[in-house]
Parts: C-alpha cells; sequence; structure tokens
C-alpha cells in the first residue's frame, strides 16, 4: 500500500494515515505483513516524504528488560535479535531506555549510574547507539526479574507519555531478589516476550494478572516485535 504519500495515480482513493494504522493492526494481529512502498518520488526541496510515517504526535515510553542470567546462556543470541529488532520500530519522539540482570539490574542503554529515558530524535541515531550496547551482554548468574522492574519503574517514573509499558525478554525462572509481581504492581502494563530452554509461562502469570493489558507472547522471534511494540502504541487513548 502507498497512503496518501506515496501514491503516485492522481485519481486513486488511497488509504488514509488513520485507515492505515487500523489495516496493519488488524493485518498484524492476523499474523500478516503490511508494506508500505513507493515506486517513484521526486524528494525536490520536500525532505523525507516518509518523515509524516515516521513522527507521531503520541509519544510511547518503554523500558526493555532482557534476562541475562545463566539459565538464558543458549537464549541470549535470540535476545539480542529480538531487542534489536523491537527498537527497530521505534518513532521520533519515543522514549526508552534498556536494562539487563542476572543477580543485579544494569542499565545498558543509556549508561550511568542514574540516566535518563532517551527520546529518539532520530530513528537512525539512538536505536543504533543502543545496539551497540546490546551485542556486549551475556548470559551468567542468577536471576533477579524483581530488580529490573524495580529500575524500569524508576525511569517511567519521571516521564508522562501517552503510553507506558515495560517489556520483558526472559524464561522467567525467578531465583532471588524481590517477587517480581509485588515490585510490578497494577500501574504499568508489563509485555513478555517468554524464550529460552527453561521456558515455562506459569511463571509470569502473576505478573499478567496485574493489569488487564498486559500480554505474554511465546517464543517470538525478531520478526514478531513489530507486533508486540504496536500493540503498546495500541493503548495509546483514541
Amino acid at each position: 500500500i502507498g497512503g496518501e504519500a506515496f501514491g503516485l495515480r492522481a485519481k486513486a482513493k488511497n488509504f488514509s494515515t488513520e485507515e492505515m494504522r487500523k489495516g496493519i493492526q488488524f493485518a498484524h494481529e492476523h499474523g500478516v505483513k503490511v508494506y508500505v512502498t513507493a515506486n517513484i518520488y521526486m524528494y525536490l526541496l520536500l525532505g523525507d516524504p516518509t518523515l509524516n510515517y515516521k513522527k507521531s504526535a503520541m509519544s510511547t515510553s518503554f523500558v526493555l528488560m532482557l534476562d541475562c542470567s545463566g539459565t538464558m546462556i543458549k537464549a541470549i543470541d535470540q535476545v539480542k535479535i529480538d531487542t534489536k529488532a523491537f527498537i527497530r520500530e521505534t518513532r521520533v519522539n519515543d522514549q526508552f531506555g534498556i536494562n539487563c540482570f542476572s543477580g543485579n539490574a544494569n542499565w545498558i542503554f543509556p549508561t550511568g549510574p542514574d540516566p535518563k529515558i532517551v527520546t529518539v530524535t532520530d530513528i537512525n541515531k539512538e536505536p543504533k547507539e543502543a545496539e551497540k550496547e546490546i551485542d556486549k551482554i551475556c548470559a551468567d548468574g542468577m536471576t533477579n526479574i524483581g530488580a529490573a522492574i524495580q529500575l524500569g519503574k524508576q525511569m517511567l517514573d519521571y516521564e508522562t507519555p501517552n503510553v507506558k509499558a515495560l517489556v520483558l525478554l526472559s524464561d522467567g525462572e525467578k531465583n532471588t531478589g524481590p517477587e517480581p509481581d509485588t515490585v510490578l504492581g497494577k500501574e504499568i502494563p508489563i509485555f513478555i516476550a517468554g524464550l529460552g530452554p527453561y521456558l515455562r509461562k506459569e511463571y509470569f502469570d502473576k505478573m499478567l494478572a496485574l493489569n488487564s493489558q498486559s500480554k505474554y507472547y511465546h517464543e517470538y522471534r525478531a520478526s514478531d516485535m513489530a507486533l508486540i511494540f504496536n500493540d503498546i502504541r495500541a493503548l495509546a487513548p483514541k
């Protein structure tokens, strides 16, 4: 589909941006991909014709929490691939942070002792910077999901976007630290991508039950990350 910006047939009635949004969401819910294409476009002095598709008046803030514990050693490469695929879905004005947890939780993007959430100013800048840090993670140690949630909530508490969400990539086998459901609370939905050789969905049930908007995705891969991202954006007030 070309939408209002890419169709070059003068008399064609193309999908509006809102119609495209609804159609793409419907397609993704049924496991179908939608491609927005342009065969020809003259830039002249108009700038990037995709800009209105990349920008949005709505902002989304999320924290990705990556399980880097010893039980994930066989799945850590998939965690890296999935995480990079997810952040490539970000749009200008979205905000994000990424932490990695084993026995404790630490920020990998942005870095520093008390980092602030990063606002995307260019889809080829901040996400690319984050990818370099994602490549550095490795799996070892215990599994402290509660610490990762505490860290994520602290970052989101300072923000007032249209949508806030936590995104967890883990097998769920918590074996140290506070109980994840106790730390999580009911205010912020959590979107869980379960993966790894020791994955058991029941580990996540208490967290998922706290907020009706929370969702679980079983053994999702990079090609599925857009669905999770769009599910989060769909939480925005209509």
